[in-house]
Order: structure tokens, then sequence, then C-alpha cells
């Protein structure tokens, strides 16, 4: 708030597990700017979640309503570099995230009570560590889970909720509603510059019912899960506190390890379109029922791989979708052999099936020959060095030497580096754990 030469910010603290309300008093040109604590209980009389809140759509107090966009735009084009032309996808990416941001609270409580098991640390920790386990794979594997008739992820976490759950949380865990109404304070663009006082008033009072403090119902209710999907809905939303640089780092590492591999081989057809350009697709079709199930295409240019796409992957009843191939090349000899590269779309990662296992490479032979063709899909176990370190870190917290696995907030400060100094990885500098050198906290006045 110019005016007041305020700033009021909520920020993440990580190592106290919860979002933080702060005030920057004095922020100005040539003013001496001061942090301080807002008064909690203050601030939760609207933040029923700890956590941000957000109006519901059509988000009308925001310049996505066009008389507040047009009101700006009379006095300047853009606000703190922020262009006042916006629409809607500013808006709803913050609601997007303040929707996330109100299970934190919640998913911190699972964590940290929900292993709890009185007089058997052993349990509690095998318990987090079981969590940290199936959001690794969960993440690694480009946000999938392994297939149901499988092996379920977090078993040892999901029988500690069965059995906490109850005692902890008997009627569930309530998460209060995030989203306070949407509230248009401008039904047609005013002139600022002549802004009476008494219309400046009636602008900024606020009715009743849209007041933030006003009782809101839950959002939901969390119960005990009682399914694997419920299950695999909390590793989702603890996942979400491993940060994409990580997981991209351990993604690259583990892909640099030496790991045994296994080959897959399928009887495909392949099909040669000629394309513009001197280009030409391989399309691959592996119907399956023996050897993986497998349907996608490759461009090339002479023996250089331009792009292409896996639409479906299957194999042991583990499904893939949405990969791309981000390199390989043709074989200078004249049987046509092709190695490729296969990336998970969305995240850029290596492809993985859900159980962890990192696909190295798929190699398409007798391309210049008749059909079929052979396909085969080099599969590499490194996510075992996962598991492996995992447990190391399991010694480490029973032997009291690391505190990532301890009944704390969740930190992916202290599990991630833990994670990595097990592995063998380089090190590297971390955020946010360390207060060393910063100022002492202080409530406001």
């Amino acid at each position: 708030q110019e005016k007041a030469a305020t700033i009021e910010a909520i920020s993440y603290n990580e190592a106290a597990g919860r979002f933080e309300y702060q005030v920057v008093r004095d922020y100005r040109e040539g003013g001496a700017a001061k942090v301080y604590y807002a008064d909690r209980p203050t601030c939760i009389a609207c933040h029923r979640n700890h956590a941000p809140i957000f109006s519901r759509p059509l988000w009308d107090e925001t310049n996505a309503n066009a008389a507040i966009a047009a009101t700006l735009a009379s006095l300047r084009d853009s606000f703190y570099g922020i262009p006042v032309a916006r629409g809607v996808d500013i808006p709803n990416a913050i609601d997007d995230a303040t929707d996330r941001a109100n299970s934190y609270a919640a998913l911190q409580r699972i964590w940290r009570e929900g292993c709890e098991t009185p007089g058997v640390p052993e349990e509690e920790i095998a318990c987090r560590a079981d969590a940290l386990l199936a959001m690794l794979r969960y993440r690694l594997a480009g946000n999938r889970h392994p297939a149901p008739d499988r092996e379920s992820p977090a078993t040892a976490f999901a029988a500690a909720l069965e059995r906490r759950w109850p005692e902890l949380w008997p009627g569930g865990l309530a998460l209060p509603e995030g989203d306070v109404p949407n509230r248009a304070p401008l039904a047609a663009p005013l002139d600022p510059r002549e802004l009476s006082e008494a219309t400046a008033i009636r602008l900024t009072t606020i009715p009743r019912a849209f007041e933030p403090f006003m009782p809101r119902p839950p959002h939901e209710v969390w119960q005990a899960p009682a399914t694997p999907e419920q299950t695999r809905r909390l590793v989702e939303g603890l996942a979400q506190f491993v940060a994409d640089a990580d997981i991209q780092r351990l993604d690259d590492f583990l892909w640099r390890q030496e790991a045994s591999t296994v080959d897959l081989e399928a009887s495909c057809t392949i099909t040669t379109v000629d394309l513009a350009n001197g280009r030409r697709e391989i399309r691959i079709d592996c119907p399956g029922p023996e050897g993986p199930v497998l349907h996608g295409y490759v461009q090339l240019q002479r023996r250089k791989v331009l792009g292409g796409a896996i639409r479906h992957l299957q194999i042991d009843g583990q499904m893939l979708t949405n990969l791309e191939i981000a390199g390989g090349a043709a074989d200078a000899s004249d049987d046509g052999r092709l190695g490729l590269l296969l990336k998970e779309r969305t995240a850029g990662l290596h492809a993985r099936l859900p159980d962890g296992r990192a696909i190295r490479q798929l190699t398409i032979e007798g391309l210049s020959g008749e059909g079929p063709h052979r396909v085969t899909l080099t599969v590499a176990d490194d996510f075992s060095l996962v598991l492996d370190a995992v447990a190391a870190m399991r010694e480490q917290a029973r032997s009291g030497v690391s505190d990532a696995l301890a009944p704390a907030p969740m930190r992916r400060a202290a599990l991630m580096p833990a994670l990595f100094a097990v592995l063998g990885a380089e090190p590297i500098d971390w955020c946010c754990l360390d207060a060393a050198g910063m100022p002492a906290a202080a409530l406001e006045p």
C-alpha cells in the first residue's frame, strides 16, 4: 500500500512447516523499512487453513474485471512491471496456487502426527521413510503411480494412518474453505483523479457477507485412507513439498549411475512415410500381447532424429503416455538400426515406469528390411539406489545422526540433502533451514 508505505506479506517457513504473516512498515523512498510478524491469531481469523486465501471466480476485485482494468489503464499501462491488460490467466493461477496451499497445514499434520507410534520410534521412522519412497517414485515417474494390481505404494504409511487416524481425527480432518466470496467493487470504469471522498468510502466499505472473517463451511473433510487410491492422494499432496529442481537433479544423478538392465523385446509393424524436405516418419505399432505394447512415431532427416512421440507404452501392466523422443540416431551401417532416447514430456525427466525404473533406450532394428521388425526397450533398475539410500536414512534417524525423518515438519531442505549425501551426489548449498545471520523475529508493536 503506497500511501501507507506498508507491505503485507505471506511467506512459507520451511523450518516450521507453515506460512508466516509479516508486515513491512515504512517501505518508501528514504524510509527505514522494518519487518515484523503480524499477530497470528488475528490473521487466522480469515486465513482458516493458516494459508493464503483468494476469491472465487470471476475474481472481480482484480484486473480480470474489465471495469477495474479500464480504471487502472486510465492511470498507466502497468503497475510494478505488470501490464494491466492480463485477462483471467494470472488470477486463475493465483487461485490454483492458494487452493494447493490450503492443503499444506493438513498434510504437515499427517506427516508429523499420522506416523506417531508411542514407544516405538522405529515404526515412526519406517512410516515416514515409506511415504518418502512413494513420493520420490511418483515424482520421478512423471506423477504416475504403479498399476493397481502391483504392489501398492506407501503400505507402511497407510497402515500407520489406518491405526492412528481414529485416535487423532475421529470425525475426519476438516479443511476449511480457502476461497472467499467473489465481490465486484466496480460495475463500470471510473476516473480515479475525480474520485470523491464519499465514493471512495463507499468503494472501500465491504458488506458483511463478503468479509473474509465470516464463517465458511469446510471445503472437504479427509477421512482415514481406506483404499490405495486415497493413500495415493495423500502421497501426491506430500510430494508437493519436494521442489521440481530436486527431482530433476535426482533423475539426472540416477541416469549417470551404473544399474542392472533388462531388454524387453516386441515384434512390431513399422511403416515409413515420406514427408517434405527429405524428411521421413517412422510409425511404430507393437500390439502385444507378448512383449511391450507400444504405439508412436519418430521423424528423421537422413540419420538425424528430429523428434517424435510415444503415445502409448505398456510394460507388465504399467502404462505410460505423453512421452517424447528427445534424441537418438540411426546406425551408420546398413542394418537400419535406430536408437532413441525417451523423456516425459511435461516434466522433462527421463522416461520411467511407475515403479521407478528408467527406460534407457528404445531400439528399432531392421528398418531397411521387411517386417516384422524387432523393437527393444532397455530398462534400468536405478531406482534401487533410492531404495538403498532411504534405508540408510532410516538407520541415520534411528541412531540420531539425522532428524530428516523425525516427528517434525516435512522439510525438503532436510530430506533431500540427507538423500543426496547417502547417494554420494556432489553437495550443494541448500535453503532455508539455517537461521544463522538472520535478525531476531519481532512481533509488530
